[in-house]
């Protein structure tokens, strides 16, 4: 997997990092506009904090998921980046855009998060996922019918 970024929410600016160090920053994984995981940390390039322990906290989603989530129309899934320079405690409701330029750049100013967390406030399971789409297609569905059913009557007008 390569390296990316988001822009932060607030300022627009990047989130840099260099695979070893990286912004401090608040990470958001959202569902729906519902903030249901968040990391604290310092960005370690690939959508993660490092914690204390040499490495990064895990998404509790699985990472297809949390990709396939950034791609849907519907920017209230995904992932939302602040950095800790411009957050203000209020927790975000839709996704960051990404960074063209992946994360990389050399203004950054590296201040080390001394306890890095990651707090799971609702797990969202793959079968929920898809529980949605499928209702989003009847509902689609529906409306088409219903559609169809005001052309039918509109032309015996």
């Amino acid at each position: 997997m390569g390296c990316f970024s988001y822009m932060c929410k607030k300022s627009g600016k990047a989130i840099l990092s260099d695979s070893f160090s990286g912004d401090a920053v608040h990470l958001f994984l959202l569902y729906k506009g519902e903030v249901i995981e968040y990391m604290y940390g310092n960005y370690d390039s690939y959508g993660r904090v490092f914690s204390n322990s040499n490495g990064s906290f895990e998404w509790k989603m699985d990472w297809s998921d949390i990709i396939d989530l950034s791609y849907e129309n519907d920017n209230t899934s995904g992932i939302a980046a602040i950095l800790d320079s411009h957050f203000n405690g209020e927790f975000p409701t839709e996704r960051s855009n990404f960074d063209p330029n992946q994360g990389w750049g050399d203004d950054s100013v590296i201040k080390k998060v001394e306890n890095p967390f990651h707090k799971v406030f609702k797990e969202i399971k793959k079968e929920e996922i898809k529980k949605e789409e499928i209702k989003t297609k009847i509902d689609y569905k529906k409306l088409i019918n219903l559609i169809s059913y005001a052309e039918d009557i509109l032309n015996k007008i």
